[in-house]
């Protein structure tokens, strides 16, 4: 069994703002295994980018504050970590990549000083910082690395770009990297090179992952395990192969539906889930995607859904699997023709 490093035990999160408190995050529970890699998936606005940047203690605090809940790892509770201790985990022992390279580089520094940046507090030489930059730009596909290693961001490219971005993440060997969707600005070509380099450096130092995106053609291709969110909460967990075939929750099958695969026929009409996510100033009491749901019951709009448990690795929080609950395959599309649209 491999070693469990990170742990997050009913973390609940807000904001406060002019307009009141934001629950951005409420009772999310999960865990992550030496060389996995997790997905967590969900529409924009679903909590995914916060629970992340949670584990690092990322978000400003305030506005932001924990109301509840623990987050350990490697067995230290990060909320409870003074500003010399997170600065320490950052970057050296969790690396983090951020969504989008173009404003996350510093446009005044040069790439390398900036990859360097995370052995500031360390009597490593300068010499030492260099030789260890070069060695992750070339690992992580950056060509001529002592060229671009005095340039600045605006003379790379997009996908370079995000190449550096890995190389900051990677250049002190962490435990854990964080990705907050970072193919979302790359065209298909750059992405597929990028997810293979992750795989690789995945292979090669055992590290953990957190994919957060919201791209099910990228959680197929990297992720060992899945968690669906909506409206700050968790709805879906699994294996991949769960989630994707076996799909337990009406808004992981909205997901579903609203994607084209390579089975989609020309004529097929794809479904979009109706409404929008809930307002998380005032959460619903049932189950949050119950407005959207076709499938919802008067007890869904009252009343949370408990977690059931379908095989060991998969779960989903919805009334359908209760035993009074009416049967509902929802591992089935539903395919609409051009000539049904009326």
């Amino acid at each position: 069994m491999a070693e469990k490093i990170l742990e997050l035990k009913n973390v609940v999160y807000s904001f406060h703002t002019y307009g009141g408190v934001v629950k951005a995050v409420r009772d999310v529970s999960f865990d992550l295994y030496q060389g996995e890699v997790l997905g967590i998936v969900g529409e924009s606005g679903c909590g995914k980018s916060v629970t992340a940047q949670c584990i690092m203690r990322l978000n400003p605090e305030p506005p932001g504050f924990f109301s509840s809940g623990e987050i350990l790892f490697k067995g230290r509770d990060v909320c409870k970590m003074n500003e010399q201790e997170l600065m320490q985990m950052r970057g050296t022992e969790i690396g983090f990549i951020f969504q989008d390279p173009m404003t996350s580089l510093n446009p005044t520094m040069r790439v390398g000083h900036q990859i360097e940046e995370v052995f500031i507090h360390t009597k490593m030489s300068a010499e030492e910082k260099k030789a260890k930059a070069l060695d992750i730009m070339s690992k992580v596909g950056i060509s001529d690395a002592e060229k671009r290693y005095h340039q600045y961001p605006h003379e790379l490219s997009g996908g370079m770009k995000q190449r550096v971005m890995i190389a900051m993440a990677l250049v002190s060997n962490p435990s854990m990297i964080i990705c907050d969707e970072p193919t979302t600005s790359l065209d298909v070509t750059i992405e597929a090179q990028i997810l293979e380099l992750l795989l690789n450096l995945r292979k090669e130092f055992n590290t953990s992952i957190i994919m957060i995106t919201h791209d099910l053609g990228v959680i197929a291709k990297l992720c060992d395990r899945v968690l669906v969110m909506y409206g700050g909460k968790i709805v879906e967990r699994g294996k991949v192969n769960e989630i994707f075939y076996e799909t337990a929750h009406p808004y992981t099958q909205g997901l579903m539906n609203s994607i084209a695969g390579l089975e989609t026929e020309k004529d097929e009409i794809l479904t979009p889930i109706d409404g929008t996510p809930p307002d998380l100033f005032s959460p619903p009491v049932g189950c949050p995607f119950a407005a959207r749901c076709e499938y919802a019951m008067d007890i869904c709009h009252k009343y949370p859904p408990q977690k059931t448990q379908i095989t060991e690795e998969h779960s989903a929080n919805c009334w359908l699997h209760h035993e009074l609950a009416p049967k509902v395959d929802l591992s089935k599309k539903k395919k609409k023709k051009k000539e049904d649209r009326s």
